[in-house]
């Protein structure tokens, strides 16, 4: 009689499924894990965090600091470029010292109490703020400042010009302030006017994502963008994306 087959530790799988390299049914597994346990979801939560903090520490120059091909010595090689698998692991060797550095802070996160993160539906988030008046938890009161949040927040600048016609941005809050988010515990949510109508853009980053719907009794569509490490998704009662197709990658 063969012995039954132990379940997964889907605890093994974090760093993969937050790198993107799960295949399509991994991913479907863990995230259905993901829904059923809160232990799991705590440290995916507190990986994120991490992750996010070394990136910041450890950003690449932008394309206005890499020597041009005609400055470099007749005699120099160009190196091939990094496998796949090879990229996961430089990446993962060179954030060990950080890591080791951050063991303390983590720690305290860990112990520290606070609400746990749960996911909830995007059209619930964008009902109550309307049912609420539509109040941001803060105002970019300049392009400069909207870039400078986001790359903060996520290590990499975005903007949505204030000027785009026919959009009105109204402000920020974070997933925290909604004790859950549709997509993570990173998310930012925009509330915005676009035409008039109330439109609400869910910001993270694209390792994080994961499919935003809403049932059609809800009125609201759902549009998706990926551009640069981020994803967004514009949750509108319109029937086209128009936020979300002004927003551009910053140096």
């Amino acid at each position: 009689m063969n012995a039954p087959t132990p379940p997964p530790n889907f605890h093994d799988q974090i760093d993969v499924y937050l790198d993107g390299l799960l295949s399509q049914e991994q991913r479907e597994r863990f995230e259905s894990a993901l829904r059923d346990d809160p232990t799991l979801r705590h440290a995916v939560a507190l990986q994120g965090q991490i992750d996010e903090s070394l990136a910041r520490l450890y950003t690449y120059p932008g394309l206005g600091d890499i020597p041009s091909p005609e400055s470099q010595p007749a005699a120099s090689k160009p190196l091939p470029a990094p496998r796949a698998q090879d990229r996961w692991y430089l990446k993962r060797t060179s954030w060990l010292g950080a890591l080791a550095a951050s063991l303390l802070a983590a720690a305290v996160y860990v112990y520290w109490p606070r609400a746990e993160f749960t996911l909830i539906p995007a059209e619930r988030v964008y009902q109550r703020t309307l049912a609420t008046g539509w109040n941001p938890a803060f105002v970019c009161d300049t392009d400069e400042e909207f870039v400078r949040v986001v790359a903060e927040r996520f290590g990499q600048g975005l903007l949505i010009p204030s000027a785009t016609p026919g959009v009105v941005l109204n402000g920020w809050a974070y997933s925290d302030d909604y004790a859950g988010s549709p997509i993570s515990p990173q998310t930012m949510i925009l509330m915005a006017h676009a035409q008039d109508a109330p439109v609400m853009v869910l910001m993270d980053t694209a390792r994080n994502d994961r499919k935003v719907d809403v049932p059609p009794q809800s009125g609201l569509r759902v549009f998706r963008k990926r551009i640069g490490r981020l994803v967004l998704y514009e949750l509108t009662p319109l029937d086209r994306p128009i936020v979300i197709e002004a927003a551009r990658l910053t140096q």
